[in-house]
Parts: structure tokens; sequence; C-alpha cells
């Protein structure tokens, strides 16, 4: 029995031509896939998660218009080992963040993009925020209609915060209730928990959005419903980063996507058809990055993403300014 499943486009792009009007959604480019920190599913276990919350997944790289061709040994360009197989993030800086932006041959790569007018896309999938969001959804699951989408994010984002300064306590909490699998008997004493790790942050300047989630969890205790939190499989906080790749794809039908090789998403897509109108898509392609030069180039971008989010998942503010300053 086939396990294909088919995916008619229509209605999402109409959507978001409706959400992005400026948007030219039918022009022609070519993207250019790569990835960093793709840890295949992010999970917890017996208080540890499988991966450092603190990288975020990235996929992404150039995007090339219909008049954008270049033949050029790139390896040459940046001042690189004509011996290279081929050019990696590694091979244009390392160390930290600060140490990245000092390499004279990531200025020349950075250079190289802006005098080109080449264009970037990328999704930034933070770990930890996404494992934590179901809880604010299902609390909020009754009262949508109360919450504008920007007090929403802000409720999300302080929580995202308490969490952040509470790691400990929160891998204790997600295993002692196999979170994302609350047991439904369990549902109140989880909401009871959480409302007790959120307490001591109440009176602080993110106290109207915390505030709001006290209110909208002691709701949800009332009716014993966290719907996105239960029935789900213990320990698996993100499943799969295979919509990360295919958003573009499906949004931008008319342009090409070419994706660097990786086994697991290939097979997860290779059981989606897409269909625009009822008319089949097949507007991507999976290719080894050595065969292909704007891969290899899409892989340097993506590496100092993954540099820049990490250094400020892991840093707090007054931190980041400092060292800006």
């Amino acid at each position: 029995m086939s396990n294909m499943q088919d995916y008619e486009l229509g209605k999402d792009l109409e959507d978001m031509k409706k959400e992005f009007p400026h948007v030219n959604f039918n022009k022609k480019y070519t993207f250019f896939y790569d990835e960093t920190n793709n840890c295949r599913k992010f999970s917890i276990n017996k208080n540890k998660f499988n991966t450092n919350y603190f990288n975020n997944f990235i996929v992404g790289g150039i995007v090339l218009n219909e008049k954008q061709f270049f033949d050029k040994n790139f390896k040459e360009e940046f001042g690189l080992n004509d011996s290279l197989k081929e050019i990696k993030f590694k091979n244009i800086a390392y160390g930290s963040l600060f140490d990245c932006l000092n390499s004279e041959k990531l200025k020349k790569y950075l250079m190289f993009l802006r005098d080109n007018n080449i264009l970037i896309h990328y999704s930034s999938l933070n770990l930890l925020y996404w494992a934590i969001v179901d809880i604010i959804d299902s609390a909020v699951y009754n009262y949508e209609d109360d919450y504008d989408r920007e007090l929403l994010n802000s409720i999300k984002n302080s929580f995202y915060i308490v969490c952040k300064k509470n790691i400990s306590k929160l891998k204790y909490l997600f295993t002692k209730y196999d979170y994302p699998n609350i047991k439904k008997n369990l549902i109140r004493q989880f909401i009871d928990d959480v409302l007790e790790f959120i307490q001591s942050y109440i009176s602080s300047p993110m106290h109207f959005e915390l505030q709001s989630l006290k209110g909208l969890l002691e709701l949800s205790k009332e009716k014993n419903n966290l719907p996105f939190v239960v029935d789900e499989e213990d320990g698996i906080l993100l499943r799969s980063f295979m919509w990360d790749y295919l958003r573009l794809i499906y949004l931008y039908v008319d342009s090409s996507h070419i994706i660097d090789h990786e086994f697991s998403i290939m097979q997860e897509i290779k059981n989606i058809r897409f269909l625009n109108n009822g008319e089949e898509v097949k507007n991507y392609l999976f290719i080894d990055s050595q065969e292909n030069d704007m891969i290899q180039l899409s892989d340097i971008f993506v590496g100092l993403l993954g540099k820049i989010k990490v250094y400020f998942n892991s840093n707090d503010i007054e931190k980041i300014k400092h060292d800006f300053n």
C-alpha cells in the first residue's frame, strides 16, 4: 500500500498572497539550501536533551535570479587552498562569533554577496522555544479570539525567557510528566507545577505577560484540558524539521530549489506529492554539495548564522550590548 500523501498548495498560496500582497511569489528564482545543527529530532530522556538547546536548527542559503550566473574559482576568490574538495564554513572562519567576524576570508565572502546583489533565505528554529510554545497554544485554545497575535507572542516570549533561566527545573518537569505526552489525570498537577515555575517572575518587568499566562493556565486547569501536549510521544519535543525545508518549495512554485543531500529529509519528502490546483509540482532537487558551488556558498552563510544564533541564545541583553559596544 502506498504511503504517498497529496498536499494541495492552492489555498496556502492564496492565503500567503493575501497576507503579503507586496511579495511576488510567482517570480522565478533558484534557491540553494544547506543546513546546520540538524539533530534530526529534539528530545529529552532522564532530564537530558539529546542536543544543545542553544543550537538553532537553520536551513537556508543563497538565492539567484534568472540573470545571475557565476563561473568563478571560489577557492581562489576567498583565498583558500585549491586542493579542498568543497568549501565549508569551517574553512572560512572558526572559533567564537567574534573570532569569525575577524576572518578576512569571511569578509571577502560577505563582500562578494553584497557586491553582486545576491539574496539570501533562511529558516531558523529555536529548539527550546518550539518545545514550550505548545503549552501556551494549549492554554489559549478556547480563547484565541480574546488575544491578538502580538500579545500572544509576548506571552510566549516571556515564558521562553523564564524557561531559559530555569532550564534544570524545566527538564525535570518535562521528564516528570513525559512531556509532551501528559496523561489526562496529571494535567491539573502539571499546570500547578508550571504556575509555581513562573510565580517568582510575576512581579518582574514581564508581569503583564506572565499574569496573562497565569490566568490562561488557571482556566485550562478548570477544564482539565491542554490539547497540544497530550496523546503525543514521550519526550519527543520536535519530531521533524521537514517543513522548514518545504515552506519555500511550496510558496515559490515557479522557482527551482536545489538542496544539499540530507537523507532523513529525503526519506520524508519522498512520500509527499505537491499539487497546485490539481497539477503536480516537482520543483526541487537533492544534490551532493561537492557538485554545486552555490550549495557550498550556502554552507558558509548558514554556518555564520548558526554562530550568531548560538551567541544570542546563550547571552543576556546586557552582555550582548557590552560586547557590541
